[in-house]
């Protein structure tokens, strides 16, 4: 798949509405040279500001992250939704500070987004002593920490927490799934006959 693209690109200092630097691209899009553009585009910027690029950022702007721009755009969507469900979760906590289920799940996204130091913080507080055991073990288990995940697990499920009833279809704890307690604890989770 190729697009045509034509655009002028400018660099302007804000404050002073000063113009820095401008170029204008007319070149075919695709996936073969989408990142390149990319690259030459950030490398162009740092020399108009005459800015001094580490080997590390050089190499990060140079990397082709992937050969794939379905794949490409279904990332970049997919962390937009993670940030737009994280904004949803942020907005019902400042309109219901109290609620301990709804601090739990800003935590969660945090940690499902690679902010484990965020997450770890929030579990840290001392509301968190007030959430729902299942939802610690979930986002226990998005951090990584499995054997924490199933300590809040069976706290749960010895308390008769109800709240562990929906684990069983829950896709947060696909990260629990593949350990050889799971079926222990779905076994333990069935109503006794």
């Amino acid at each position: 798949m190729f697009l045509s693209s034509t655009g002028s690109v400018q660099l302007i200092d804000a404050p002073t509405d000063e113009h820095l630097w401008a170029e204008t691209y007319d070149e075919e899009l695709s996936a073969a040279n989408i990142f390149a553009i990319q690259s030459r585009l950030a490398t162009a910027i740092a020399a108009a500001l005459e800015a001094e690029l580490s080997p590390g950022v050089e190499a990060r702007i140079a990397a082709k992250p992937t050969d794939s721009l379905e794949a490409w755009d279904l990332e970049l969507r997919g962390r937009y939704l993670m940030d737009q469900e994280r904004s949803q979760v942020n907005k019902a906590v400042e309109l219901d500070p109290g609620t301990p289920f709804l601090r739990s799940g800003v935590a969660y996204h945090y940690a499902l987004a690679g902010r484990s130091d965020e997450a770890r913080e929030l579990l840290a507080s001392p509301d968190a002593a007030t959430w729902p055991l299942p939802e610690v073990g979930l986002i226990y288990a998005a951090l990584g920490d499995i054997d924490r995940a199933y300590e809040y697990m069976y706290r749960a499920q010895k308390m008769q927490d109800h709240s562990l009833y929906y684990l069983p279809n829950d896709p947060a704890a696909d990260p629990m799934r593949s350990d050889a307690r799971w079926p222990a604890l779905m076994a333990a989770l069935r109503p006794e006959t």
